[in-house]
């Protein structure tokens, strides 16, 4: 472009006008990321939560159907028989028994009119397994796909490469004397009258009044456990005031790789780590906690029996009643331990423990 008086005046931008464009750029990108970042953390906090959700209001269909809650199944070398109904005789985890009450019939019925064990069932269950359902899973954390099946061990299936996942986890609350560990199970479906079974029986059902720590019995103090039948009237404290089902605490390092001892298993395999989770806290006379408090997901972190996720600032449960709410991780231990009792007599309100 000319003035009038000829002179040519330059439209171009200066590389000073150039270098002070692309910092203010820079400088809005990283003012908008982290707000991009916490939008989609949001989205998918709230389709994790709506999971959780769903879970509970198939639990309580589930209720309706046979008056009692799911139970965890068998032992971790057993995944859901089709043909071994529910609560004591059914091998499989609660998220098995739920797949009837989330549109998911056809898949448990995979291996139907064989007995359990047998070879085309086991071939066919264990094509099963390895099919992921979008429901288990939390998109903070993985994608729904499978994930390799590196704990092999089985007695009713044919072990695929890859199996399907759950980042849920039942509440079983908190032993007595025995203390927690996990069960293989029968040998085989002949030998299940005669077992002698590590976490189920009618001395865990009678659960003594544990309100923190150890008791003098061997009860089980949760709603969902090994071969469990626990009915919401059971659930004296309250349905409002009793964990359901929560995040369960993973390490980071494992969320691909399958080889974290409470997730090599998967979401179909019984009474184990990888679909269980405990709230057994014991508070020392000099104040100091142990136990299974929430935590989050860590890197290189070993929390076997913790409920925990990969939310910031905290991890979410759905209670007995279908209600689902977000939990600090910073909740006092002894309302952890009460919200996992059924009937403590503690009651505690987990709408305003935040």
């Amino acid at each position: 472009m000319k003035t009038k008086s000829g002179q040519r005046i330059s439209t171009a931008f200066t590389l000073v006008e150039l270098l002070v464009v692309i910092a203010i750029i820079g400088i809005l990108v990283a003012l908008l990321l982290p707000a991009i970042q916490a939008a989609r953390e949001a989205a998918r906090r709230n389709q994790c939560q709506n999971n959780l959700k769903q879970l509970g209001i198939a639990t309580q269909l589930f209720h309706d159907t046979n008056k009692f809650l799911p139970s965890a199944g068998w032992g971790d070398w057993w995944v859901g028989c089709p043909d071994q109904g529910m609560g004591e005789s059914q091998p499989g985890s609660w998220a098995y028994q739920l797949l009837g009450f989330i549109e998911e019939s056809s898949r448990a019925g995979v291996g139907q009119g064989f007995k359990c064990g047998d070879p085309a069932s086991k071939d066919a269950i264990g094509r099963m397994i390895a099919t992921p359902i979008s429901v288990f899973y939390c998109p903070s954390r993985r994608s729904v796909k499978g994930y390799p099946y590196t704990n092999t061990n089985s007695n009713n299936f044919t072990p695929p490469p890859v199996m399907a996942k759950s980042d849920y986890a039942c509440n079983v609350g908190s032993l007595g004397s025995v203390g927690l560990g996990t069960d293989t199970g029968p040998a085989t479906l002949d030998k299940a009258s005669t077992y002698t079974w590590r976490f189920s029986g009618p001395v865990f059902v009678a659960s003594s009044r544990i309100v923190a720590g150890w008791a003098p019995g061997t009860g089980m103090n949760g709603v969902v456990f090994q071969r469990s039948t626990i009915s919401l009237s059971q659930i004296t404290d309250g349905t409002s005031h009793t964990y359901l089902y929560g995040e369960k605490n993973l390490n980071v390092n494992s969320y691909e790789t399958g080889d974290a001892g409470n997730d090599d298993q998967s979401m179909y395999n019984g009474y184990d780590r990888d679909n269980i989770r405990s709230t057994w806290i014991l508070i020392s006379a000099a104040g100091t906690v142990y136990g299974d408090t929430p935590v989050p997901d860590t890197p290189g972190g070993d929390y076997t029996w913790q409920f925990g996720g990969p939310h910031p600032g905290g991890w979410m449960a759905v209670l007995c009643d279908g209600s689902v709410h977000f939990f600090s991780y910073d909740m006092a231990p002894l309302n952890h331990s009460r919200l996992g009792n059924r009937r403590d007599g503690e009651v505690i309100d987990g709408s305003v423990i935040q």
